[in-house]
């Protein structure tokens, strides 16, 4: 009888060791699965990052040039405001001129025409007449020129303005097009951490599940040894349960990974 219950010892340890072997076998496995996607979330966290950083940058420098564009575009602004108001004080300068002397020309045109009786009053009349007159001119050019040299800055800081909102128009256009292709790839991120999510809790499950069968293969043994009063379990059908409970802690830290950079994505 001993030496059937040795037997039935050895033929049930054979068995438990077939079934560790098999558990062995599909634990190395799951490692070579697990280490796989975990260089693939590593990789798409990289990604995730770099996209992230690229958006950061493109969304600083929209709001840098903004920034400058507007100040640049209030100080345009201003500078055509300044030169139109001294363009009317001008022309209104003009005006009063223009109405002064017609005013006084009426008036002389209407008064008795008295001719001074000596010859030197009547030269120094003449002479008076012509320092007007050069005067009268002299101004009338000045206001002329004003004039065109204001209407020439109106000119060209309405070209300024002009090109700059432009320029700005077309910056924001290519820094539009960049965040929609930076969103577009930040959704394909998005929708492989999923199919990763996916995969980790697969991983998990079966883990789980061969996690479970040792348990249920070490109960079974372990009471069938104490059947046969033989000592309980190896040290080897221990060592493979603690591997197992590594490999599912591994696969839950990485899946709290997933979670975490799908979270991330989503915000």
């Amino acid at each position: 009888q001993a030496l059937q219950v040795a037997q039935g010892s050895q033929v049930l340890q054979v068995a438990q060791g077939s079934r560790v072997l098999q558990v062995a076998q599909g634990s190395r496995v799951l490692q070579v699965a697990q280490g796989s996607r975990v260089l693939q979330v590593a990789e798409l966290k990289k990604q995730m990052v770099l996209a992230e950083n690229e958006m950061r940058d493109l969304r600083n420098a929209f709001q840098l040039l903004h920034g400058e564009v507007l100040e640049r575009l209030n100080s345009l602004s201003s500078q055509r405001e300044q030169v139109q108001q001294q363009l009317v004080r001008l022309q209104e300068e003009n005006d009063q001129l223009v109405g002064k002397h017609s005013v006084a020309a009426e008036t002389l045109q209407n008064e008795r025409i008295d001719f001074p009786d000596s010859v030197e009053d009547l030269q120094e009349l003449l002479l008076k007449c012509r320092d007007d007159l050069i005067r009268s001119k002299l101004a009338s050019e000045r206001l002329e020129e004003d004039v065109r040299t204001l209407q020439c800055e109106n000119q060209l800081l309405r070209a300024q303005m002009d090109a700059e909102q432009a320029g700005r128009v077309s910056m924001e256009d290519n820094l539009s097009a960049e965040l929609d292709n930076l969103k577009t790839e930040l959704h394909q991120v998005k929708r492989e951490c999923k199919v990763q999510q996916g995969s980790v809790e697969n991983l998990q499950l079966t883990l789980t599940a061969h996690q479970e069968t040792i348990s249920d293969l070490k109960s079974r043994l372990d009471t069938a040894l104490r059947a046969k009063g033989v000592p309980v379990i190896s040290e080897r059908v221990s060592a493979m349960s603690e591997r197992v409970l590594a490999i599912s802690e591994r696969v839950s830290v990485m899946s709290e990974g997933v979670l975490a950079m799908s979270e991330r994505v989503s915000v």
